[in-house]
């Protein structure tokens, strides 16, 4: 009969959410434990706060759907839309996905309406960027003598415009998570579509836990900055997720699998 042996497996895995840090300990004073969440506010957020999108007053994420060169809009755009569904429904079940701009909906009316079809062309852009900085800077005069700069012009090619927008809304989620659940599922998704060049999510950043310390609590307790700042680093250090354990051996456990939740882009830490 074959000999078998008892294995243990432990884990040791980083902290994901702002509930995770709120028992973290961050001293004693007279045998008693003073915790994070008696010394700061702990949140779920994202990394940076000044990106921010809204529809109807809902924080919402922008994803921006951009054609291949060459690529038929309209196909392009069928092809997404009939895939949509397939793509939503690996998001979470709280994230809703609705189509802002279709720029399909005017090349439709305008084909529709073509009788004659005008081209007009620019053989020298170049030529034409010189002209229009020549306007401007003899317009130079007529504008106010506080400007910092004279006014700028930039080169666009309408064919670079986004052929479809999209906006992620929840209820229950974090801008930061929908955030995350949009470039790491749906952009991925979606920059594998024929005829899709880019995918550009907007309106947010990654997760991220912010720590936003009380200055008094940390002058009751006689706790110092380094010392919270000690505690964070130790619980999110870069150890092995866990080991494996027999009676003679012992093998760790390292797994590459970045976070999906906040926590796992880092620590924003506010006095």
């Amino acid at each position: 009969m074959a000999r078998t042996s008892p294995f243990q497996i432990g884990a040791n895995d980083q902290l994901l959410s702002s509930a995770d840090y709120l028992p973290l300990v961050v001293a004693y004073r007279n045998g008693a434990p003073v915790k994070l969440s008696d010394v700061a506010s702990i949140t779920d957020e994202a990394e940076n706060l000044n990106q921010a999108a809204w529809m109807n007053d809902t924080p919402a994420v922008i994803v921006n759907i951009q054609r291949q060169p060459g690529a038929n809009i309209i196909s392009v755009v069928d092809h997404v839309k009939q895939l949509l569904p397939q793509l939503t429904s690996t998001l979470p079940t709280s994230v809703h996905v609705r189509i802002l701009t279709d720029r399909t909906n005017t090349i439709r009316a305008s084909v529709k309406g073509v009788q004659y079809e005008l081209m007009l062309t620019i053989a020298n852009i170049d030529a034409a960027a010189r002209d229009v900085q020549a306007a401007i800077n003899a317009a130079r005069g007529y504008l106010p003598s506080n400007l910092p700069n004279n006014p700028t012009y930039r080169k666009v090619n309408p064919a670079d415009a986004p052929i479809l927008i999209m906006a992620l809304t929840s209820k229950t989620l974090s801008r930061g998570q929908m955030y995350d659940a949009a470039s790491s599922i749906m952009a991925q998704k979606l920059s594998q579509v024929k005829g899709v060049g880019q995918v550009v999510v907007g309106g947010s950043s990654l997760p991220a836990v912010r720590v936003n310390l009380d200055l008094p609590a940390l002058n009751k307790y006689g706790v110092g900055l380094e010392q919270v700042r000690s505690v964070l680093a130790g619980a999110n250090a870069h150890t092995p997720k866990g080991y494996w354990e027999s009676d003679h051996r012992s093998w760790e456990v390292g797994a590459n699998s970045p976070g999906s939740s906040p926590g796992s882009a880092g620590v924003a830490v506010r006095v």
